[in-house]
């Protein structure tokens, strides 16, 4: 018995002590719960004619742990809802209610939910202190949320990416960093590559940027190369996949200032890479690279007047001036012949995530034809307010003017598109018409961070959005789109 005794005592000792040897500073734990209920209509099709009206509840849950071991070292681990989302195949920060219940018996098999994904969508490790370099200096090594000023390129905030920054304050006000992000880990063996000789189809970028802060003046800089080993695929000439690449540079330039009454920001993004084997020859047929030529420019100011907030903002995005002339295309990765030289601006950003306008490229496919594209062949104005009536409710509104920067059709499918030349049959409209959209939110304070919300769009489609009139018997007979919105409320509570 005297044995055991103390062989128990030794065990609660060592746990003793082990205890303390991990014991950390400080730790906080912190999360939201989201609640929304939407409705929206024409967001898929833009036709009223196909009833495309859709109405769900979802909620968002995110739970977070701040780890502080020492005043140099610390981690996050941030857990968040991934679902599938209603519009795509793909997974979002957001569960649709009742979205594949499938957890009961009887004769009503349904509800009794247990659908909900987590994902990690932040766990790093990040350490601070002077070091070798004896300024201010910085590690942060995992998962984690990364953009580039205000987003224009590039905004991975929605979940994250893995990677590694490297930062240093050389002096006050003034930041470098150098940051590798893992965007995608290819597989072992794609198309003619093998084991024994595996292709390069990784996609990576890397980051090298500056900050400054002097007099109230706010400059920044960075020039990333992102680096996409397996870009053009499906080649069947001349030796099948080959697993070609896109090798894109992104130079950035932003600033903001406060000037009289005025607060002033601007953004430039300047692209500039190429394509390996991404454009077949009209005349030859023969595989040759394609130069990639984009920009975007972003230039705006708010001022308080009285107790309104007025926002002004002016933000256009190259795109890609396809002939719609053409035949056949002559690209297998673009619906039209665009010549050996891609000016659309590039983009790379979180899906299902608002950028700027609620409905044009949140929910609809945008001048792209893909949804959240952000700028890319994209110009808009916009005139913006917002003021608090009272200290618990805030009020404010957005209108959007709408251009594409090229002729196109959003909703057009390049099957319909192929065989035409001009409006003739089998063709739809291109313009540089978008639309006009109407944006407005509600925030209502019921609690300590306790919060009803209200956020509503609608667009006012324009001729860039024309479908085929299916009502007659001619294929290529268009009529004008209907018009789209979104509404949706719900609560959040932040703790």
């Amino acid at each position: 018995m005297k044995k055991l005794f103390i062989i128990g005592l030794s065990m609660l000792m060592l746990i003793g002590l082990t205890a303390s040897a991990f014991a950390v500073t400080d730790i906080t734990l912190s999360g939201e719960i989201e609640i929304r209920g939407e409705m929206n209509d024409n967001t898929r099709d833009v036709d009223n004619l196909t009833g495309d009206v859709g109405a769900w509840y979802d909620e968002n849950v995110r739970l977070r742990v701040d780890a502080k071991v020492t005043p140099n070292t610390s981690g996050v681990i941030e857990l968040e809802t991934s679902q599938a989302s209603p519009y795509a195949g793909t997974n979002v920060n957001s569960d649709v209610w009742g979205q594949g219940a499938s957890q009961a018996t009887g004769g009503l098999a349904a509800g009794n939910t247990q659908t909900d994904n987590v994902g990690i969508r932040e766990a790093y490790i990040l350490h601070t202190g002077k070091g070798l370099l004896g300024i201010p200096s910085g590690l942060k090594i995992g998962r984690m949320s990364f953009k580039l000023g205000r987003g224009l390129f590039m905004d991975h905030s929605l979940f994250g990416d893995q990677g590694i920054l490297l930062f240093a304050e050389p002096m006050k006000g003034m930041q470098i960093f150098f940051t590798t992000l893992k965007l995608g880990e290819g597989a072992l063996a794609i198309g003619n590559s093998t084991a024994a000789t595996p292709q390069s189809d990784d996609t990576d970028s890397y980051t090298l940027g500056f900050s400054n802060s002097v007099s109230g003046v706010n400059l920044s800089a960075d020039i990333t190369y992102a680096d996409a080993q397996d870009f053009t695929t499906a080649i069947a000439n001349p030796t099948g996949d080959t697993s070609e690449g896109l090798h894109l540079w992104n130079f950035g330039l932003r600033g903001d200032a406060k000037v009289g009454i005025a607060n002033l920001y601007g953004d430039v993004e300047i692209q500039y890479g190429k394509a390996e084997a991404n454009f077949v020859h009209r005349t030859t047929g023969s595989r040759e690279d394609r130069d990639y030529r984009g920009f975007a420019i972003l230039l705006g100011g708010k001022v308080d007047v009285k107790a309104v907030r007025v926002n002004l903002e002016f933000a256009y995005g190259s795109g890609d001036e396809r002939d719609y002339s053409v035949a056949n295309a002559n690209d297998g990765n673009a619906t039209f012949d665009t010549g050996d030289k891609n000016e659309v601006f590039m983009t790379s950003l979180g899906a299902d995530q608002q950028h700027y306008t609620y409905v044009y490229e949140d929910r609809l496919p945008a001048a792209t034809g893909a949804r959240s594209t952000g700028l890319a062949n994209t110009m808009y104005l916009k005139l913006g307010a917002e003021t608090d009536v009272n200290p618990d409710l805030t009020m404010g509104g957005s209108i959007y003017m709408l251009r594409a920067a090229d002729d196109t059709n959003a909703m057009g499918a390049a099957g319909a598109r192929q065989t035409c030349s001009g409006i003739a049959a089998g063709c739809l409209r291109t313009s540089k018409d978008l639309g006009w959209e109407f944006d407005g939110n509600l925030a209502y304070k019921l609690d300590t961070n306790l919060v009803y919300f209200v956020q509503a769009g609608y667009l006012f489609t324009g001729q860039a959005y024309d479908i085929d009139d299916t009502t007659v018997g001619t294929v290529g007979v268009n009529k004008e789109a209907d018009n789209a919105y979104v509404l949706r409320h719900g609560i959040s509570l932040m703790f």
